[in-house]
């Protein structure tokens, strides 16, 4: 159950990370594009670390506090 929990979260990452960058979408140029500056590209990259952080705080943080119930 909780590798299943854990393969989850995993993916759900990669959708989300998939989802902010536009990967997969058709090819178009810089100039069309409404994500292509500066600032976008830094939300973006912000929030896919962010998640990727969490999901790791979600595996370490039951290894650091043992002595509490995270059932």
């Amino acid at each position: 159950a909780i590798i299943s929990f854990h393969f989850t979260m995993a993916l759900s990452a990669f959708y989300l990370a998939m989802m902010l960058t536009g990967w997969g979408s058709e090819l178009t140029t810089r100039v069309q594009n409404s994500d292509a500056s500066e600032q976008s590209f830094w939300i973006k990259n912000v929030n896919i670390w962010v998640t990727y952080v969490l999901y790791i705080w979600t595996l370490v943080i039951p290894l650091c506090c043992t002595s509490r119930d995270f059932s």
